[in-house]
C-alpha cells in the first residue's frame, strides 16, 4: 500500500510553494471542486473552506461550476478530495481532485 498522498510516480500531490525547496508550512495542496449547481457556489466554498486552512476559493471563468481551493495540510486536503461524489444537503453531488499545475502531466496523485 503507498504511503497517503503518494502518486504512481512516487511524487506527493502537486503542492504550490513560494520557492524552489522542499516543502514547508508556506506550501498549499490545491484541489479543483466542481460539479455543484451554479446557484451553490456559495455553499460549495463554505463547506471547503470548513474543512481546514484554505486559500481564498478562485471561482472559474463566469459561468463555470468549478473552483480551485488550496490546503495549508494535506491530511485536509485529502480529507477534502474524499468528498468527491458526495451528496451535500440530500440535493446535489460535488466532485473533488487534485488541481494540476502542469497539463502536461498525466499521472496525477492518488489518494
Amino acid at each position: 500500500m503507498k504511503p497517503l498522498g503518494v502518486s504512481r510516480t512516487g511524487q506527493s500531490p502537486l503542492v504550490r510553494s513560494n520557492s524552489n525547496h522542499s516543502p514547508t508550512k508556506n506550501d498549499w495542496f490545491d484541489l479543483i471542486v466542481f460539479g455543484y449547481p451554479p446557484d451553490k457556489y456559495d455553499s460549495a466554498t463554505k463547506l471547503f473552506q470548513s474543512l481546514g486552512e484554505t486559500s481564498e476559493p478562485e471561482p472559474g471563468p463566469i459561468g463555470a461550476n468549478f473552483f480551485k481551493i488550496g490546503f495549508k495540510s494535506q491530511w485536509e486536503a485529502a480529507r477534502a478530495v474524499r468528498k468527491n461524489g458526495e451528496l451535500i444537503a440530500g440535493t446535489w453531488m460535488v466532485g473533488v481532485k487534485w488541481a494540476v499545475s502542469d497539463p502536461r502531466s498525466s499521472a496525477g496523485p492518488s489518494c
